[in-house]
């Protein structure tokens, strides 16, 4: 049986059908694409997302550090060497997630390694004033402070990260 055999009504009705099929398969095949390109979409949203938290999470540790620090200097009140010893805990895993975050892009390679030394700068600047505050060397450890290398070390931090997260909150966008 051939299609010249059927009635042009039957004929007819064969093609919608079969036109039919092929909108519908269209549209089928459309819908799975947009579910993929959502899923790709909403899963890059969620890591820039966990980029973003984790800049603010390295940044809020290095101002706590910063901030007992000098609170400790200033009233040589242990008290606030507690904030100062929680974030100095906290810093490791927090730098860790990031670098590990950010392992794959090639562009922040150079920016994440200055950072590294800003921080290690940092810290060691922290627990060198902190250590003389300790020992009654009050002079020596506001001497240093007064050299502003711990506030440049913070700058540093400061320019890394807010760049990054700059980079993050336009891919957001």
């Amino acid at each position: 049986i051939t299609v010249t055999n059927f009635s042009p009504f039957a004929q007819r009705s064969l093609l919608m059908l079969a036109v039919g099929v092929a909108i519908l398969t269209g549209m089928v095949a459309m819908s799975l694409w947009l579910v993929q390109v959502n899923n790709r979409y909403s899963q890059e949203t969620a890591e820039l997302r966990r980029v973003r938290a984790a800049i603010l999470d390295v940044l809020t540790s290095m101002q706590d550090i910063e901030t007992g620090q000098r609170g400790y200097l200033l009233t040589n009140n242990v008290e606030y060497l507690g904030p100062y010893e929680e974030a100095l805990g906290r810093l490791p895993e927090r730098r860790s997630r990031l670098l590990d975050l950010l392992k794959d892009r090639d562009q922040y390679r150079q920016p994440l390694s200055d950072m590294a030394g800003a921080i290690d700068n940092k810290l060691a600047e922290t627990r060198e004033t902190i250590d003389l505050q300790k020992a009654g060397r009050i002079t020596e450890a506001v001497e240093i402070v007064r050299e502003n290398d711990g506030k440049r070390f913070m700058n540093e931090i400061r320019t890394v990260l807010s760049k990054l997260q700059s980079d993050t909150d336009d891919r957001l966008r």
